[in-house]
């Protein structure tokens, strides 16, 4: 196994000397910043913001208010058992460790004992908790993510025949969610770096039918959202974000009417079934949330509407207990994200710096869900198999057909003239390597060499094989 100290980190900035106080809120900004401290051996004294997120990082890294310089940051973050012959790229088991396993089974049996599976009390708690965390002023949890899509599209007044400008590389919640209220998707191209939406091509899709931007954060990165927001300003349309994959990433919800969040169980905060959640600024918008997401009821007087209909759109209280019970995981395991993505990059930057692969930058607004590569040289689909084949190493495509590029009637009503080049082509490239907080360190060296072995065979040569 490599040595974690004997890497030297890449383009981070480093903390300013004579820096001696830390106020850490466990937002991505700030775990880069921890990070940082660890690796570069900074002293100081260490507050941590008092929200629940932020419990087991606080356990973990501080002692006396101070970080603990005595430990092994590998051996302190990761479990230590030695590399399988298999590296799967997200295996279900393992999503959770003993300790978190353990609290949900004292959630649920908590809730099965009180007889209050739903308008129970842990959905309110839950919320204010996210609240601290996010730094907002609502959190409406809801039951699925489609669901909280639908309802924030209904709060915003998207309504039949209007246009809502997405990305095409999304999961298809995205879109289905837009054509459930009426609406028209209408695809803009991407940004080559990042994957996600591009400022700067909006207006070529943009027309007098268009009512709002919604774009996603893709594999845990937030777009470029104050570009974003002053395409919108300008053209005087609303702006929600699909935040499903980026709960954690400092500045989500802070640009935008409101942010929409995943907790399905492999998320960075996955509960135990499906849910998700509406954040918002906005208290008129909050109230139109939780009266549409609740049969168009009057707050606090089921069965008197106020709304001229509504869904069954919140959360069970079971699910809201098992998300209080793992929250206190979130901050930490975001970190423990933060920490394979940025070895990850040190591993890899050989076959970077030869041309083989691209992968993704450390940027302060990232909290690594996932972590995408770009193959280079070569078919990206026989890479996969010689991985998987001759090494045993999973890898995923998300996703693995463009919004644009499906066969059904209603994308070739939508999409027939939809053409987003920059989008096509990263899809012919990208792959996702294994990264999640219970893979270790020697199961990240095995998908490093296995990468290593099978990109350092020449590339064919591909006119030679075109004309023989």
């Amino acid at each position: 196994m490599i040595n974690c100290r004997n890497l030297q980190q890449p383009g981070a900035k480093t903390i300013r000397e004579g820096e001696t106080k830390f106020h850490l809120r466990g937002d991505s900004v700030d775990n880069v910043r921890l990070l940082e401290m660890l690796l570069e051996g900074t002293e100081g004294e260490v507050s941590i913001d008092p929200n629940r997120a932020m419990i087991k990082l606080a356990e973990t890294l501080l002692s006396g208010g101070r970080l603990r310089r005595d430990m092994d940051l590998a051996q302190v973050l990761f479990a230590q058992t030695p590399p399988t012959d298999q590296v799967p790229f997200l295996p279900m088991h393992r999503l959770m460790g003993a300790e978190e396993t353990k609290a949900c089974q004292e959630a649920f049996a908590l809730v099965a004992d009180s007889g209050q599976f739903t308008s129970g009390p842990h959905a309110p708690r839950l919320e204010e908790a996210l609240c601290e965390f996010l730094g907002c002023r609502a959190t409406i949890l809801c039951s699925s993510g489609t669901d909280a899509l639908i309802v924030v599209l209904h709060a915003l007044g998207i309504g039949s025949g209007d246009e809502v400008i997405i990305p095409g590389n999304s999961f298809a919640a995205t879109e289905n969610a837009i054509l459930a209220v009426g609406a028209v998707p209408v695809l803009g191209d991407v940004e080559e770096a990042t994957f996600l939406l591009d400022a700067s091509k909006l207006e070529r899709v943009v027309t007098a039918r268009t009512r709002l931007i919604l774009p996603v954060h893709l594999y845990g990165q937030l777009a470029d959202m104050p570009k974003i927001r002053r395409v919108s300003d300008s053209l005087g349309v609303r702006l929600l974000e699909d935040a499903c994959q980026s709960l954690g990433a400092t500045g989500m919800g802070r640009h935008s009417d409101a942010a929409v969040l995943s907790f399905n169980p492999f998320k960075n905060l996955g509960f135990c079934g499906k849910a998700r959640a509406i954040v918002t600024q906005d208290p008129a918008l909050e109230t139109r949330c939780r009266m549409i997401s609740y049969h168009g009821f009057e707050l606090g007087k089921k069965n008197i509407k106020t709304e001229g209909f509504g869904f069954n759109a919140r959360i069970d209280d079971l699910q809201a207990a098992i998300g209080w019970a793992k929250l206190p995981y979130l901050a930490l395991n975001n970190f423990r994200r933060l920490f394979l993505a940025w070895r990850y990059l040190i591993l890899l930057k050989d076959l970077v710096r030869s041309g083989k692969i691209l992968a993704p930058s450390m940027v302060d607004r990232h909290v690594w869900h996932l972590f995408p590569v770009q193959i280079l040289d070569r078919d990206r689909d026989q890479v996969r198999r010689d991985l998987l084949e001759r090494h045993h190493v999973e890898t995923e495509i998300y996703y693995p057909r463009l919004t644009h590029q499906q066969d059904t009637p209603l994308q070739k009503t939508y999409y027939s003239d939809t053409r987003c080049p920059v989008t096509e082509k990263l899809h012919q490239r990208l792959m996702n390597l294994p990264l999640y907080p219970g893979m270790t360190l020697g199961e990240q060296d095995r998908v490093v060499e296995a990468m290593e072995m099978v990109l350092a065979k020449p590339a064919p040569n591909r006119e030679k094989a075109r004309s023989s």
